[in-house]
């Protein structure tokens, strides 16, 4: 009988601590993305500007950067908006961080690479109104997601996607072929 409990609850511990639900991942890489909230992106296509508001859910990711550079050219924009949709997590191929140079010390650059092509809208706020930003279908279009996650949290992050992507896979499985 002591064998049998002990059995059962070895089980129910493995069950608990490896097998993160797809709510857990999607809360845990929001809660991650979040954190990049307040540092600095600088680069050599994007102006100094500062991530105010992160988001990501499974269907959804968000960033919200707020333009810190006081060039005549680009006083006048304020925030910009980056907002990916219909992903299909199946499709990556490639997670790779990069750019580390760049930033804050503490931020990366995440570059996540599909087989898909996802849905990505880009906003411009400006002092008076807000615009969506001229991009062709191309742009509207890529096979790839960019993120900014704090270099520290960056390996469980990586983590994180490729468990969702891990679920993804379960999910869509056809419960009819080998």
């Amino acid at each position: 009988m002591k064998k049998i409990l002990l059995i059962l609850s070895l089980s129910m511990i493995s069950l608990t601590t490896f097998g993160q639900t797809k709510e857990e991942t999607i809360t845990y890489l929001d809660k991650v993305l979040k954190m990049s909230i307040g540092y600095k992106i600088i680069s050599d296509t994007i102006q100094e500007c500062t991530i105010t508001s992160a988001l990501f859910r499974y269907d959804k990711i968000e960033i919200v950067r707020k333009n810190n550079d006081l060039k005549p050219v680009f006083k006048f924009r304020s925030y910009y908006t980056d907002c990916y949709t219909s992903i299909n997590w199946e499709s990556l191929s490639k997670i790779e961080t990069m750019g580390e140079e760049r930033m804050d010390s503490l931020l990366v650059y995440f570059f996540v690479k599909l087989d898909n092509k996802v849905r990505y809208d880009a906003f411009a706020q400006f002092e008076t109104n807000t615009s969506e930003t001229g991009m062709d279908d191309d742009m509207h279009y890529p096979n790839y997601i960019t993120l900014f996650v704090l270099k520290a949290k960056a390996e469980s992050f990586k983590k994180a996607i490729e468990r969702l992507v891990v679920i993804a896979k379960e999910e869509n499985k056809n419960p009819f072929e080998d």
